[in-house]
């Protein structure tokens, strides 16, 4: 716990993730953490430092979407007028992976080991979200003055080299033939079972060793993205419509020549998951950056402030309703469910959605006002993340 990176305004461990090999690993894992933090902590967690969120666990998928709004088991007890979780830590197997955006995470940590370097970018990329803690604040004027509340790193804990095997030893330009069908239909295996494993040797963690990560990022990072950006920057036709400043023209021919074609497989699925964006990517946004008319893809959430800044200086909510129609906006835009309980008026369900609170402080006015601007001025389709 002494290594993991803190909040910058509780001084407690950082919001965490950890992902474990199985049910009964991420079980045991959740009861040495809170042990650890009775006696670290002591009389300040009952058992809610960490919690386990696996499919196994009743409500798990209301847990992540409360851990995201910082209410997962209540809030911390450390300053009334500052929103982050009383829970710590979530530890789990598979859920909280692919599409799962909590921006405050600062600390991952991989107990298990992973062979796919999609889903490696995956479980990696929920710390690389942007995220200012001074929004945190419930009142602007409870914010402390003179401390550095910008997000610029998270920590990964990597208990099974899975860092050094993508950044080394992965093969990325290996070609997998696929096998041919068997003539005999075979007996499937013996059921295997890692739940448990014993290990004599030497303890691993005297061997701890701290690797800062580049900022071009990892080579599982620029493999993809590079090689695509190769293909488009070396084909004449597109040099050419780039040229005209026809982007339009590059990018019909962009979809007809060159993505979702057997050669490389260039998808915009894949690129989006190698650039670790979480969001949809355009080919118009892949076409304008590939030829340096952008400096960044926009991230999910760098999208979301644009499209409030635009909001905000139309209507210049009031600073005492300021964090309330900023949270309704958001989660507006990102929330279908919560698009849906408001387009169809159903408001009593919002007495049980996680947003629900911040939507009742808000005026009238606002609550019809915010639905209304984003549906004539905000492209959702954007903010999906396929």
């Amino acid at each position: 716990m002494e290594k993991s990176k803190k909040d910058p305004y509780t001084n407690e461990i950082g919001k965490t993730l950890i992902f474990c090999v199985s049910q009964k690993h991420a079980t045991r894992v959740t009861q040495i953490l809170n042990f650890l933090a009775d006696k670290i902590y002591p009389n300040q967690y009952r058992s809610d430092f960490a919690v386990q969120v696996t499919s196994s666990i009743p409500n798990a998928q209301r847990m992540t979407t409360d851990f995201r709004n910082n209410k997962l088991n209540g809030h911390s007890l450390q300053n009334p007028n500052y929103r982050t979780s009383k829970t710590r830590v979530c530890v789990t197997v598979g859920m909280m992976t692919t599409g799962y955006d909590c921006t405050d995470i600062l600390n991952i940590c991989m107990m298990r080991p992973i062979f796919s370097p999609s889903e490696f970018i995956q479980m990696k990329g929920r710390g690389t979200r942007k995220n200012d803690f001074k929004y945190h604040w419930i009142s602007k004027d409870e914010t402390p003055q003179n401390v550095d509340s910008e997000k610029d790193e998270f920590i990964l804990f990597d208990f099974f080299g899975n860092y050094e095997y993508f950044e080394k030893d992965f093969d990325y330009d290996e070609i997998i033939e696929l096998p041919s069908r068997p003539s005999i239909p075979l007996e499937p295996p013996p059921p295997t079972s890692i739940d448990e494993a014993v290990y004599t040797g030497v303890d691993p963690l005297k061997l701890l060793k701290e690797i800062i990560i580049p900022e071009g990022g990892m080579r599982i990072d620029r493999v993809f993205y590079n090689s695509f950006k190769e293909v488009v920057t070396s084909n004449k036709e597109i040099q050419e419509f780039v040229k005209q400043m026809d982007f339009k023209g590059a990018e019909k021919y962009l979809v007809d020549n060159i993505l979702d074609k057997p050669e490389e497989y260039f998808t915009l699925d894949k690129l989006r998951r190698s650039i670790d964006l979480d969001r949809k990517l355009t080919t118009e946004e892949l076409l304008l950056h590939i030829f340096g008319h952008i400096d960044s893809i926009k991230t999910k959430n760098e999208c979301l402030k644009d499209e409030f800044e635009k909001f905000d200086d139309l209507h210049l909510p009031d600073e005492e309703s300021f964090n309330d129609v900023k949270q309704f906006f958001e989660s507006y835009v990102l929330d279908s469910e919560l698009r849906d309980i408001i387009d169809s008026r159903r408001f009593g369900d919002l007495f049980v959605h996680p947003s629900g609170d911040s939507i009742m402080k808000i005026s009238e006015e606002y609550q019809k006002i915010i639905p209304e601007f984003i549906k004539q001025n905000v492209d959702l389709d954007r903010f999906s993340n396929a």
